[in-house]
């Protein structure tokens, strides 16, 4: 209920008046469909866009987390529990890393001007342009490096 000032002119007098208007404003946000468990990555029928009151309650106090746009989704992961019917809050959410902990990926050691390429396998999850724990197959070395495009790790010596 929004409360205000009303000034009217009635009879050639101004009069005033507080009136009380009832109003409720609503937003189309993603809720979870189903209870998704952390780590879990967010695909398309995990939740729903519904209209939601944000006039008042916990809905108000939240409104800056809520998620309103389906694209903010994408490549994303649960990063904590998310209950079914409940509203995705942006701060329940973490990137998808582009490598995962196991993952298969290319080593390109270079040391000079000496270039080796190897198997390797992620130690941690990381995302393209971070640096990325691996180990190398062959030696059985962990190595660091950053993680490129096609899951390449360039390493230098």
């Amino acid at each position: 209920i929004a409360e205000m000032g009303l000034i009217y002119e009635r009879d050639g007098a101004l009069s005033e008046e507080r009136v009380k208007i009832p109003f409720k404003a609503t937003l189309k946000v993603a809720v979870a469909a189903k209870r998704l468990k952390f780590g879990q990555n967010i695909l398309a029928d995990d939740y729903l866009m519904q209209e939601i009151d944000v006039t008042s309650g916990l809905n108000r106090e939240i409104l800056g987390l809520l998620i309103t746009s389906e694209e903010r989704l994408s490549k994303m992961q649960a990063h904590q529990t998310l209950i079914e019917n409940q509203p995705i809050l942006s701060s329940a959410l973490i990137a998808t890393p582009d490598v995962a902990r196991g993952d298969a990926v290319l080593l390109k050691i270079s040391s000079g001007g000496l270039l080796i390429q190897t198997q390797g396998q992620a130690q941690e999850p990381s995302n393209i342009g971070q640096s990325l724990k691996v180990l190398s197959l062959k030696t059985k070395r962990e190595l660091s490096g950053v993680l490129r495009e096609g899951n390449t790790v360039e390493v230098q010596l």
